[in-house]
């Protein structure tokens, strides 16, 4: 993936994961650390999704029984490259709540494994490579006044106590006399107070409560310098590539068990994340195999990041990759967890995925066009389908390459809206639970849907038309009510590599969706529905005479 800030940039190598099947619907419950206590294996999910649907039809089982839509699946991540200016900007912060994501990870990618909290936090040079980049207490202030959650990423070279500093400074008391301790190298963390102090001392008095963390970033690609077996091409700075080191550590690091047992000290309700693989955990030295391992009981949740594409591809090899692959994604990582852990179910975040792995690769600026708005919207819908808790698109805000490529929902100089945008808006309106769907087309080439419902009971229905063609389909809603009224949201371009899209017949910049209603519509629980060519659209009834 291209990790390049808007002012420089090239990619750095990432794996690549693939497969075949598809399946829709996913079980999950809410904890007070902002993920699932348990998600459903593939092989468990209901029977009757997506199969035995008339040809050219879309059947929706109203009574079914219907399981969560994960909210933590609309993360996005920030890198601190955004810069506090920008942070500030409540124009900036109306298009990100208006986008429609819960959650933000940050700093950022391969930054995290290069980025000294303290050191920005302070603006000391000798410590922070880029003292102009977003600091803790920005993250802090944003996430206050925008109300989403926030995920870190924790540099994986920093000792286990000064990252306990760090979930002390965003969720401790500044009165807390519980003491961090001495760290290997003989400094002292002081207590939690300390830290908190500093966070109201820096504009937040109240605890920020971020309960997702993440210890370092890709850390199976570590330069090569970090060990003989480190791939020669590798682009993280981590101290290891080595699975088990990274879980135990060694005489000169703190591994993820060491790094968790000291932030958990200080805040016993988060829950915290170890690097893995979505691809076939033997990979890179058997890296996943080892986290699973030897993390043990204390993997609270597995990382998983995914790219579509390592070099250029067509649109329409990219629109149909989402439905093809992520049914065996999903059952790679479930089966390794679960073969480790007997009952218990380790929830799985997909903390980065977009199409291209390196921003290089898309010639085509696919990741500037309609087809990535396609394509996140489906990888949405399909790890919700597959299991996963958590999710976070790269990324907020990015910059174009040579080509016009830009992986950020937000353009670096005028925030305009790019694609993907459109993407996590419409799962926004989706509703709070999965509904059993048939659908009778081609979903990985021509048109895929999802069904939900709302919890005043209104109905929803997403429908993705992948095709040049537009498409009329009969929609039946069974074990609902005789009529329904509501709204029409649709999102279409003209082709799939245009970057020209239009919301609800509007086109140009979308400061504010809710400016642009969707169509009105009545319908029975039997009706013909037309979905435009390369298109994303969003039914809401409600049942008449609620």
């Amino acid at each position: 993936m291209n990790e390049a800030t808007p002012a420089a940039g090239r990619g750095r190598v990432r794996a690549i994961l693939g497969g075949i099947l598809v399946v829709l619907l996913v079980v999950g419950c809410a904890t007070s650390g902002g993920i699932p206590a348990g998600t459903v294996s593939p092989d468990s999910l209901p029977t009757d999704v997506a199969r035995n649907a008339p040809d050219g039809s879309i059947s929706i089982n109203a009574r079914g029984v219907g399981a969560a839509f994960e909210r933590g699946l609309l993360g996005v991540n920030a890198p601190a490259w955004i810069g506090p200016d920008r942070l500030r900007d409540p124009n900036f912060r109306k298009r990100v709540i208006n986008s429609g994501v819960t959650m933000l990870r940050i700093p950022g990618g391969s930054w995290s494994n290069s980025y000294d909290w303290l050191g920005c936090e302070q603006q000391d040079a000798a410590h922070c490579f880029w003292t102009w980049a977003a600091r803790p207490a920005d993250y802090a202030d944003f996430l206050e006044a925008t109300g989403l959650r926030g995920m870190w990423t924790v540099n994986v070279n920093d000792t286990a106590q000064k990252s306990a500093a760090l979930v002390a400074y965003f969720n401790g008391d500044p009165s807390s006399t519980t003491p961090i301790g001495t760290d290997r190298n003989g400094v002292d963390w002081g207590t939690v107070g300390r830290w908190a102090s500093l966070r109201r001392q820096d504009g937040s008095p109240q605890p920020v409560s971020i309960g997702m963390w993440e210890i370092g970033n890709e850390v199976y690609g570590a330069k090569s310098s970090a060990g003989p077996r480190c791939a020669s091409f590798g682009w993280e700075d981590a101290w290891t590539c080595d699975g088990t080191d990274y879980v135990a550590g060694s005489d000169q690091h703190d591994g993820f068990l060491a790094i968790r047992d000291a932030m958990r000290a200080v805040d016993p309700t988060i829950q915290v994340g170890a690097v893995g693989l979505g691809g076939p955990q033997t990979d890179w030295n058997n890296f996943g195999n080892k986290v699973i391992d030897g993390a043990g009981t204390s993997l609270d949740f597995y990382v998983v990041h995914d790219y579509g594409f390592g070099a250029p591809a067509s649109a329409q090899d990219v629109v149909k990759r989402p439905v093809q692959s992520w049914s065996d994604t999903m059952h790679r990582v479930r089966s390794a967890l679960d073969s480790k852990n007997g009952d218990r179910t380790v929830p799985v975040a997909v903390t980065e995925y977009n199409i291209f792995s390196v921003g290089g690769a898309d010639n085509g600026a696919l990741m500037s066009a309609a087809v990535d708005a396609l394509y996140v919207a489906d990888t949405i819908g399909q790890m919700g389908a597959t299991g996963v808790s958590t999710a976070a698109l790269w990324n907020l805000m990015n910059g174009a390459t040579q080509s016009g490529s830009d992986y950020g929902m937000l353009d670096p100089d005028t925030m305009a809206v790019h694609p993907s945008f459109f993407a996590t808006l419409l799962w926004s309106r989706f509703g709070d639970q999965f509904l059993p769907a048939s659908v009778g087309f081609d979903e990985a080439t021509v048109l895929s849907a999802y069904a939900g419902k709302k919890s005043d009971g209104t109905l929803t229905l997403l429908v993705l038309n992948k095709s040049p063609e537009a498409i009329s389909a009969p929609v039946k809603i069974d074990g609902g009510a005789a009529t329904y009224s509501g709204t029409v949201d649709a999102v279409v371009a003209s082709d799939l590599a245009s970057a020209d899209l239009t919301f609800n017949g509007h086109q140009g910049d979308l400061d504010d969706p809710s400016a642009f209603p969707g169509q009105s519509i009545s319908v029975a629980s039997t009706f013909d529905q037309t979905f435009a060519p390369n298109s994303l659209t969003l039914l809401s009834l409600r049942p008449s005479g609620s």
